[in-house]
């Protein structure tokens, strides 16, 4: 019987990223399969099926890995896209007259900056902070302007 050990042990579980993870057992799996291979009765010598099989079974594994890691890259640029387009989208309200309604009662005031925190919108006026989802109207710009 052939055993492996684990190149990993001493490492941190912090610091393994799927791919530091997966290069080591790549190793440990072409070093037990050669091993295997080196050591294997002469007379009963593995079959080439078996060994196929393993190796297309590794090989989905390590493509499986490579696709997560991609579509996390994706979600990742996707959602902070997605925040800098509601913050952009906020910016038109700067100047604008608004209402919101708030725990404690109706809040109106003149955007004077927009923020985002946590994914969430909020507006700034006289020293407030207002989540965006709280406001219920939004006016022209207090200047007389239009928007």
């Amino acid at each position: 019987m052939v055993s492996a050990t684990g190149a990993l042990t001493n490492t941190p579980v912090g610091t393994i990223s799927s791919r530091t993870v997966l290069d080591s057992l790549q190793d440990q799996f072409m070093t037990l399969l050669l091993t295997e291979l080196r050591y294997q009765d002469p007379m009963d010598p593995m079959k080439d099926r078996e060994l196929f099989t393993q190796l297309a079974q590794f090989t989905q594994v390590k493509e499986t890995v490579s696709l997560r890691e991609t579509v996390d890259k994706a979600v990742e640029l996707l959602t902070a896209q997605g925040s800098a387009s509601l913050l952009l989208a906020a910016s038109n309200l700067l100047g604008c007259e608004f209402k919101a309604v708030l725990a404690d009662g109706e809040f109106r005031g003149i955007v004077e900056s927009v923020g985002l925190e946590n994914g969430s919108v909020y507006l700034v006026s006289g020293g407030s902070r207002i989540p965006l989802n709280k406001v219920t109207w939004i006016g022209g710009k207090a200047d007389g302007g239009t928007n």
